[in-house]
């Protein structure tokens, strides 16, 4: 006799649906499984053998066969535990598996027939019911994540045994889980007004958040880049319901959520300079996302930036310009989202004092080169402002007004945000908008082009770093509130590029 029940996998960061299908047939006792499982799929034979026998249920005596379908795919993972000892259950005591068949069913198996929770149940969810999936039986501990996800019946247990007399019986009725009261008010744990003095570097980043456009921080050790940069997610407006969704997604498929449910906050990474290529961009054997994935909608901050190795810096190029990553390997092709703010902190040369008021720089010519030589032209087109900050001491009255706040900061930033979603109607940024989508809305006037190629001829600023100012100027006259891009802000925006200047001398 053969019974099949759905259930499904994970892929990169969603899922597909898998049947499970079981066959016990006459002859000698056996057990196999089939269709390209990894080692811990293979092992769910014991864990479901013992299960079943330590809940005082019967296990089915015979030939036994489980296939996988679609038997090309690759399962891994200990969530078959659950439909494979349920679908053996079912032939051994003649249930009727009809109703049923609509149900996604998935879990691991303890070896006393308790179910433990599994990690990426909420990824797995989520991507099954925008396909059409409604009904989902699943561990009791991964119930609070899975609630927020709207349209969904969920039949949450805690033993196999509850399980099976539930499909005996059919006593119970699944939760319906609705879209949950999404609060934003968010407590850190650093502020921006914890930073005394250095307003044109706190004026770079608040530009930088308004537009979402990627910073490079220059200067010696002491004048507060790691400070600032650390504090740059504080003054981003918090993730959106839909957001939140996509972000708590990726999180749960590699098993970083906790049970709060929704992630809230904008992810804020910040790898050390040591990371490897793989745990930058992703992949390895089981193709996990990289640290650029785990900082989609949200901040990637790599201090020391010109300490990581040439080759690792250049993998960054595609994925800061396309806002994704693709991964091929062994015949499997995966695509990680990426759309984060890049920020980036360095010294000008080895020992670092390249520019310091006090300190000499004691570095030949040829290391510096070779140090800088790492920041490539097509790296450097990656960010829209670069700056240079000096560490120069600046007497501070006893009286001196703390700095600004993160919360007074972001409500301007929020102001740009609304302002441009509702100019590029939620599809674009001021940092991700070409020449001609900024011309079809008609944000920036042909005069304006006009006089901001005199300007950058004269300052030989070539095409790119043309196209970087307008986009900068546009977002300080959102800042503002203005319609028009005035000189002031074109000035401005100029002014955010003098970074250059330390680099190329």
């Amino acid at each position: 006799m053969a019974l099949s029940v759905k259930s499904v996998c994970i892929e990169g960061i969603g899922g597909q649906r898998i049947q499970v299908e079981v066959e016990v047939s006459k002859g000698l006792t056996a057990f196999n499984i089939v269709g390209l499982g990894s080692t811990e799929v293979k092992e769910a034979k014991d864990r479901v053998r013992a299960a079943i026998e330590n809940s005082n249920l019967k296990f089915p005596s015979g030939r036994i066969t489980v296939n996988l379908a679609p038997a090309d795919v690759r399962k891994e993972g200990t969530l078959f535990d659950l439909p494979i000892a349920i679908a053996l259950l079912c032939i051994e005591y003649g249930i009727s598996i009809e109703g049923l068949e609509s149900n996604i069913i998935f879990g691991e198996l303890s070896l006393n027939g308790n179910l433990r929770s599994i990690k990426g149940a909420f990824t797995l969810i989520k991507s099954l019911s925008e396909i059409g999936e409604k009904k989902f039986i699943i561990p009791h501990g991964n119930l609070k994540e899975c609630l927020t996800i709207e349209g969904i019946e969920i039949y949450p247990f805690s033993c196999l045994r509850e399980v099976f007399m539930y499909v005996k019986y059919r006593d119970m009725k699944g939760i319906e889980c609705c879209r949950p009261t999404y609060s934003t008010n968010m407590e850190y744990e650093v502020d921006m007004c914890e930073v005394i003095g250095n307003e044109y570097g706190k004026r770079a980043l608040e530009v930088a958040a308004a537009g979402k456009h990627n910073i490079l921080i220059l200067g010696p050790p002491g004048c507060g880049k790691s400070m600032m940069a650390s504090r740059f997610y504080t003054i981003l407006p918090n993730l959106t319901y839909e957001e939140s969704l996509e972000v708590t997604s990726i999180y749960s498929a590699v098993g970083k959520t906790s049970n709060e449910g929704l992630i809230k906050r904008r992810p804020f990474r910040a790898p050390h300079n040591s990371i490897t290529k793989l745990g930058l961009i992703g992949g390895g054997r089981n193709l996990s996302p990289g640290e650029i994935t785990l900082a989609h909608k949200g901040v990637l901050f790599i201090d020391e930036f010109l300490e990581l190795e040439r080759a690792k810096i250049e993998t960054l190029r595609q994925p800061i310009e396309d806002k994704k990553v693709q991964i091929n390997k062994n015949l499997k092709y995966i695509e990680y989202p990426c759309d984060f703010i890049f920020i980036a902190t360095s010294n000008l040369c080895p020992c670092g004092y390249f520019g310091d008021d006090k300190n000499e720089c004691k570095c030949t010519l040829t290391q510096i080169n070779r140090y800088r030589s790492k920041l490539s032209g097509p790296i450097m087109d990656r960010f829209d402002i670069i700056i240079f900050l000096s560490n120069k001491l600046k007497e501070v009255q006893e009286n001196s007004v703390k700095g600004e706040t993160s919360s007074a900061i972001m409500k301007r930033v929020k102001r740009a945000w609304t302002v441009q979603n509702k100019r590029y109607k939620n599809t674009e940024f001021n940092s991700s908008a070409s020449l001609k989508v900024l011309k079809e809305y008609d944000v920036v006037s042909d005069e304006i082009i006009e006089y901001l190629c005199d300007v950058c001829k004269k300052l030989r600023i070539t095409n790119r770093g043309f196209i970087k100012i307008l986009k900068v100027a546009r977002t300080i006259a959102d800042l503002e509130g203005s319609k028009e891009i005035g000189d002031s802000h074109i000035s401005e925006a100029i002014s955010y590029r003098q970074g250059i200047n330390s680099i190329m001398w």
